[in-house]
């Protein structure tokens, strides 16, 4: 005879050993803050030792939805997207909420076909990190009664819950920082990633600072001037970077001997411009002197590396507090309305500007 096959442990073993019935074992799955807690620590301790793994595919047939919470993000996760998704998660857990992360590519067809998938797992709420909804996905969405929840981009106009700082702003009153500090030549480095929509907005604030000061702003896709002042000249220019310490470096090198260092630099990611601020330490540069280094996401980052970097000042703790709040309040009601909060930022002064 050949070997015979494990039988699998199913949810009657985890009753008898619990010495409960089913209907309870399944009630500790669903709703355990409806299982006094003794009861549950057995039936918990009945599970480990069976080995018991719940069909989350027959669950769901049964179930108007999951107690799934999909990330849809870019697929970059470390930097502030990482510092978010940690705490969320945690939070989420204590709720009985499990969160499920899924990266999408920068590929809109891949995004179309995504969503599908997802939706098809009967999700408790999707939530969007970085990235921009076509109509067609958003409409997908409505149809399966899936709320969908925004975090970090604040948005007044947003169709869709969301909790986060205005990004344009964000660029804004940080440029606006360099060029009171009386830096005039400043490059904008980002990943000019079209299916980002903080990135898009982001860039919208640069602009809007720099010609405001009658500055001249290079954008990767062409020269849009505006009257230079009498007693100075201001230019922003649009630099794309890919993201990464590495990047970072070799970017600034590339300046550095081409001899097209401006003024200062502002990143959209801190991991570029930690990165740069290394090639900087390691050739002699000194930063806010030989040139300004300021960072957005303000991540943990900027504070540790030495000189610290001036980047935003966003507690992203509360963006998880209120998002994980407004995300239960949709799991809870499905039908509820959506609402925009906005978390207000400032800048963080520190030594490299």
């Amino acid at each position: 005879m050949g070997e015979q096959r494990l039988k699998r442990p199913r949810m009657a073993d985890v009753a008898r050993e619990a010495r409960v019935n089913r209907i309870t074992v399944s009630r500790a799955l669903s709703h355990p803050e409806l299982v006094a807690e003794d009861t549950l620590e057995r039936i918990r301790a009945a599970i480990a030792r069976t080995g018991y793994v719940p069909n989350q595919i027959a669950r769901g047939l049964k179930a108007e939805h999951s107690r799934i919470v999909s990330l849809i993000t870019p697929p970059q996760m470390s930097g502030v997207y990482g510092a978010v998704l940690e705490r969320l998660s945690a939070a989420l857990y204590e709720s009985g909420l499990i969160v499920n992360l899924f990266p999408v590519l920068d590929i809109e067809a891949q995004r179309e076909a995504v969503l599908p998938e997802l939706i098809g797992w009967k999700p408790a709420a999707i939530v969007i990190f970085g990235i921009q909804l076509t109509e067609t996905a958003r409409q997908s969405l409505l149809d399966r009664h899936t709320p969908v929840v925004e975090l970090l981009n604040y948005r007044a106009d947003s169709p869709d819950t969301c909790v986060g700082y205005d990004q344009a702003e964000a660029t804004e009153i940080l440029t606006d920082h360099l060029l009171d500090r009386g830096y005039r030549r400043i490059g904008y480095v980002h990943s000019a990633n079209p299916l980002n929509i903080m990135n898009e907005r982001r860039l919208s604030g640069f602009e809007k600072a720099i010609t405001a000061r009658k500055g001249t702003v290079r954008m990767l896709g062409g020269t849009r001037p505006a009257a230079p002042a009498a007693d100075t000249w201001i230019a922003g220019t649009e630099i794309k970077c890919f993201p990464g310490f590495q990047a970072g470096y070799e970017l600034m090198q590339h300046l550095h001997e081409h001899d097209r260092m401006p003024d200062a630099l502002l990143y959209a990611s801190d991991m570029v411009a930690v990165g740069a601020l290394q090639y900087c330490l390691s050739h002699g540069l000194t930063p806010a002197r030989d040139i300004g280094l300021c960072a957005v996401d303000g991540t943990e980052l900027t504070s540790v590396i030495k000189p610290g970097l001036t980047s935003l000042d966003f507690p992203y703790e509360r963006v998880v507090e209120y998002g994980a709040e407004q995300i239960l309040r949709h799991v809870n009601d499905r039908t509820a309305a959506p609402e925009r909060i906005r978390i207000p930022a400032k800048v963080l002064h520190r030594q490299t500007t």
